[in-house]
């Protein structure tokens, strides 16, 4: 049995480009998502530059993943964005959870 999302729902685009947003407080920050047979790849900018693209895409449906994680030097206050890049025939990319670390 699969562990189930994070308050029970996860949020999800594929329209390319579509971004979520997230301004946090903290040391360190986590992407936690699913990933599938459905599921494209992401662009991840930290304070508004690119750090990373992931392919969220696996043979099999797993709801909870660590996508993506960041440490910073020290604590403060940073933002993460998540952009859909627009796989063709993959487009899904979904949070379930950012985990921001103090």
């Amino acid at each position: 049995e699969f562990p189930r999302y994070n308050g029970g729902q996860v949020r999800y685009a594929i329209e390319p480009g579509a971004t979520a947003e997230l301004t946090f407080s903290g040391s360190s920050i986590a992407w936690i998502g699913p990933v599938g047979p459905t599921r494209g790849e992401a662009r991840i900018y930290l304070d508004g530059e690119l750090v990373s693209t992931i392919d969220a895409h696996a043979s099999r449906f797993r709801p909870r993943v660590d996508l993506f994680h960041a440490a910073f030097e020290r604590f403060g206050t940073h933002t993460i964005t998540i952009e859909v890049a627009g796989t063709p025939g993959r487009e899904t990319i979904a949070i379930d959870e950012f985990v921001v670390g103090h």
